[in-house]
């Protein structure tokens, strides 16, 4: 075979190969990102970070669940109240208060549900008001959750404002939040500015528009074309176990 015929074959050859190669990674099965069915106007894909870790969290089937006058009229009673108190377990095990993260400067408190999708979906929106307010407002999550279960929310989420951990829903219960994505502002001097029974588009950008005023701070508004339109709402917290049921 001569030198040019031998060049040739090569060549043909290294072409096979890389064919070959090639079409075997098309054929190959590829890992799929997470994608959870879409129940209510509450894309919970939005909040999704780590698809591996989200699919750990045993979430509920997603449904809508729209705001109520009789929720509006409930969380309207909380405004002007002082705030409960409570101390909660930060990511390190640490006990801390809510006063002594809250005061002084205006505070958005995110209630979740550990298993709640359209939770997921809300941190996407609260994420931004962190974002624009930081510095200037403190922005918290509160979970129903501890230890390894809410590790793996803020894994899932790699949420960049602190998550407290309230198991017994003490603290959830305290400021009324019958359902995740409930959200409270509280005044720089510790009373409840507004409780939110759900989010919208409109009430986000309220919320934004609170935040800045409260800081002393020209307004900031707050658009996004992924929010829903009406008010709506998250899963229901479940009744906490009693003592003795832990026990069990």
């Amino acid at each position: 075979m001569s030198s040019v015929n031998s060049r040739i074959w090569i060549l043909w050859v290294s072409l096979i190969v890389v064919a070959g190669a090639t079409f075997g990674l098309f054929l190959m099965p590829k890992g799929k990102p997470l994608t959870i069915d879409i129940g209510s106007p509450l894309d919970p894909n939005l909040g999704v970070q780590d698809a591996d870790a989200a699919n750990r969290l045993q979430l509920r089937k997603q449904v809508d669940h729209p705001v109520t006058t009789e929720m509006i009229d409930v969380a309207a009673t909380f405004s002007t109240k002082k705030a409960p108190n409570a101390e909660l377990q930060d990511e390190k095990g640490n006990r801390v208060s809510l006063k002594s993260l809250t005061e002084g400067k205006p505070a958005l408190l995110f209630f979740i549900e550990k298993q709640c999708p359209c939770c997921l979906g809300a941190k996407y929106f609260v994420e931004d008001l962190h974002r624009l307010h930081s510095g200037s407002a403190v922005v918290l999550g509160i979970i129903n959750a501890s230890g390894e279960e809410a590790a793996k929310w803020r894994k899932a989420t790699k949420v960049s404002f602190p998550i407290l951990e309230d198991p017994d829903q003490k603290a959830i219960a305290a400021f009324g939040a019958e359902r995740g994505v409930y959200t409270t502002i509280v005044r720089p001097d510790g009373t409840i500015e507004k409780a939110y029974p759900g989010y919208s588009s409109e009430s986000l950008d309220e919320m934004s528009r609170t935040l800045s005023r409260l800081a002393n701070r020209p307004e900031i508004p707050y658009s996004n074309k992924k929010a829903p339109e009406r008010l709506t709402s998250g899963c229901l917290f479940p009744t906490p176990p009693t003592h003795q049921e832990t026990k069990k």
